[in-house]
């Protein structure tokens, strides 16, 4: 155990940031361990990425490593009270799809999301999107879908802290940074900023605002208010401009932009409605008031450059799977063509596995991404297509890691590949169960 744990603690060190490296699964899945310190006795928690090709021992109902039968009383102590907080953990939400067939999927990405967002003490953190290499930061928009799907499945205290950990980092003037550092520092690694953070950061805020019980909205809206009025203000500067469109921003693609991106524009619309319902709420009539307008002006402006063919890029041809967005859960309703681009888009971004690319344009030719497969299938639970979802499930089901996790991407030959769990991933099938339920 204590090899895996030093194995593990080192995987993916010499993965560099890139847009295309070579395609290896680093870790397997995100699991707790506890270890004896010689010096005091006492057991002390890590977080563990599982090395490629490990099938670990877990304690029942967890993703804690049973230390075996030999450890240290307070090492066994320690992992048992651990795995023992996991399973409480679980029951007292809901594990959406728990009666269908997909209820291990749903209950190994609860585990993970577990495992992601607390440390082995049981203290809440924002999610790292994934446990190894150049993924071990922390990107908004990961954290933004954890804390919804943390919200959705019955945890909204936990959600709400994972929002907590933006109040206070640096922004910049065009937007939050691409990752940040677990202390809150940015990772400064020459990504740009992304415009695109505010928007879904707005969507998790009115989210996890909404699934709080009634007694405690108030305290919910308080510890969030800073988040709320950074991210508003970035959303209402950057529409700002006569035409109302928001300026060009690199988006999940991470890559320079110098066209408006569906990517960018989408979050935007989201962050704004957002706004506006959390502005509303409040009673602040006149500041929701104003959010409203514009999103109704952002979203004119947005449908007149991009429809009816909803391509990546204003002025573009080919689709992304950022057209998702343009449709419920992220919109009241589908914006006008985009659900039957939508529908078409699917064709051009398959790949050989069975899932899908992030766009028709993307350079890789042979790996399914797990995120774009997983948000089309939330697309299609939203427009009551469930066929096409739990298709799409069955797909994500049936191409995880050995501990169950969902890796970032799947090989042409069906195998895990890159990093396991993806956070972003997780928290999709998991939104995708609960809208199905």
């Amino acid at each position: 155990m204590l090899g895996i744990v030093a194995l593990a603690l080192t995987a993916g060190a010499s993965i560099a940031p890139s847009l295309r490296p070579p395609v290896a699964l680093a870790s397997e899945g995100l699991v707790h361990s506890w270890v004896l310190d010689e010096d005091s006795g006492s057991a002390v928690g890590f977080a563990v990425a599982v090395p490629t090709g490990t099938s670990p021992d877990l304690l029942p109902g967890s993703h804690v490593l049973d230390p075996g039968a030999d450890a240290a009383p307070a090492e066994r102590r320690a992992a048992l009270e651990a795995a023992e907080r996991q399973r409480a953990w679980v029951a007292a939400g809901t594990v959406p799809g728990a009666d269908g067939p997909h209820a291990p999927l749903a209950r190994t990405a609860l585990l993970d999301l577990h495992t992601a967002t607390h440390s082995p003490d049981g203290e809440v953190q924002a999610p790292q999107a994934a446990p190894t290499g150049a993924w071990r930061y922390i990107w908004p928009r990961d954290a933004a879908f954890a804390a919804v799907a943390l919200a959705r499945t019955g945890h909204a205290d936990d959600a709400v802290a994972v929002l907590s950990f933006f109040d206070g980092v640096e922004v910049t003037p065009q937007g939050y940074h691409a990752r940040y550092r677990p202390d809150g520092s940015v990772a400064g690694d020459g990504r740009a900023p992304q415009l695109d953070g505010a928007g879904w950061l707005l969507w998790a805020t009115a989210e996890v605002t909404a699934a709080a019980p009634p007694t405690e909205v108030e305290d919910v809206r308080r510890r969030l208010a800073d988040v709320t009025a950074v991210a508003g203000d970035l959303l209402m500067t950057a529409t700002s401009a006569p035409d109302r469109l928001p300026p060009p921003s690199s988006d999940y693609w991470e890559l320079p932009e110098t066209r408006l991106t569906l990517g960018t524009a989408m979050p935007v619309l989201t962050g704004l409605d957002a706004l506006a319902t959390l502005h509303e709420g409040a009673g602040r009539a006149a500041e929701g008031a104003a959010a409203r307008t514009r999103l109704g002006e952002v979203r004119d402006a947005v449908v007149h450059v991009f429809g009816p063919t909803w391509p990546r890029e204003a002025g573009g041809r080919h689709q992304d799977a950022a057209l998702a967005m343009a449709l419920p859960p992220f919109q009241d309703a589908a914006l006008p063509g985009a659900e039957a681009a939508w529908r078409l888009s699917a064709r051009g971004m398959a790949r050989p596995a069975g899932g899908l690319a992030p766009g028709q344009e993307w350079g890789e030719s042979d790996y399914s991404w797990t995120p774009q497969t997983a948000l089309y299938a939330l697309a299609a639970a939203s427009l009551g297509d469930d066929a096409q979802a739990h298709d799409r499930l069955d797909w994500l089901a049936s191409h995880t890691t050995l501990t169950g996790s969902i890796p970032e991407k799947v090989g042409p030959d069906g195998g895990s590949a890159q990093v396991a769990p993806l956070i972003w991933s997780t928290s999709l099938v998991l939104l995708t169960l609960a809208e199905l339920d």
